[in-house]
């Protein structure tokens, strides 16, 4: 098996780029061909959480939408995935049904129509999202009780000093 940790994907079906944690490329007669390494490999994302399951499948789709541009990239069919999730120090495989997969192209739809529209959509932070790798992007905080944004850059300034 060939670990690779922090694979660029794209998909441009989807409109979506990002990084898996890792992808483990398990030998197998169905595989793909991969660069200086003899035989095929079946890729399988795996995707690291710090705490536990979350309600609710938004964990599964976000590894179902790695699968899915891995597939684009790589011309093939990946049936499972996994989550690890760091409290519970195991694995949770993920089968990603077509239900799933159609979960994942509405959900892409929809951020695709956001940013024409040029439209953020307002969301409630939550305390998750201070540990959240797309904080700085995102700024969940920013949006608060309708600020301004020179309250918003009068508060964070203050919170430095």
């Amino acid at each position: 098996m060939i670990i690779s940790r922090s694979v660029p994907i794209r998909s441009n079906e989807l409109g979506l780029i990002g990084v898996c944690d890792m992808v483990e490329f398990v030998p197998s007669s169905g595989g793909v061909k991969l660069a200086g390494r003899e035989g095929l490999f079946q890729p399988v994302p795996v995707e690291y959480k710090r705490g536990i399951p979350k309600e609710g499948n938004c964990d599964e789709a976000q590894v179902c939408a790695q699968a899915m541009c891995l597939e684009e990239m790589l011309s093939t069919t990946i049936e499972t995935g996994y989550l690890y999730y760091a409290q519970q120090r195991r694995r949770t495989a993920v089968t990603f049904t077509e239900e799933l997969r159609q979960m994942v192209r509405q959900a892409a739809a929809e951020m695709r129509q956001y940013y024409l529209r040029e439209y953020t959509p307002r969301m409630k932070p939550k305390k998750a999202c201070k540990s959240c790798s797309m904080v700085d992007i995102c700024l969940p905080f920013a949006q608060d009780a309708g600020n301004s944004v020179n309250a918003y850059i009068s508060d964070h300034l203050q919170e430095g000093t």
